[in-house]
């Protein structure tokens, strides 16, 4: 999915809902080209290799004409739209139900873990005033 109208940008968000309808209108190619897609240029990388299960929340035309990740970041909102259409992935077919739960499982487990930190991190602040 490539927004047109921002610039031919697309984002993690944007790959999710395709995701979400893609499920809703059993409509698998669809979901398994977006899948495939989102995991191999929105995953997170450095040197070539794989640094977490976070897709990049926004993808385009670089400054330098190449296409690729423009901001590395992830936003919160596309992984849970992404985890819950992998969810009913599962819940709908069967057949894909361990690689469709793994793959939910490698994108759910860095989220938690990131979310825990970030408020663990408040916390600590807060306790320090």
């Amino acid at each position: 999915m490539i927004d047109y109208e921002a610039s031919d940008r697309s984002t993690s968000e944007g790959q999710a809902y395709a995701l979400l309808r893609a499920v809703l209108i059993n409509d698998p190619a669809t979901f398994a080209l977006t899948l495939n897609w989102s995991e191999n240029n929105l995953q997170g990388q450095a040197a070539g290799k794989r640094t977490d299960s976070l897709w990049a929340w926004k993808w385009g035309r670089k400054e330098d004409g190449n296409w690729g990740v423009i901001d590395s970041n992830f936003a919160s909102d596309g992984d849970i739209d992404a985890i819950t259409a992998l969810i009913l992935v599962v819940e709908y077919e069967a057949t894909s139900q361990y690689a469709m739960l793994y793959a939910a499982m490698q994108v759910v487990k860095p989220a938690i873990a990131q979310e825990l930190l970030n408020r663990l991190g408040r916390v600590s602040r807060l306790h320090c005033i």
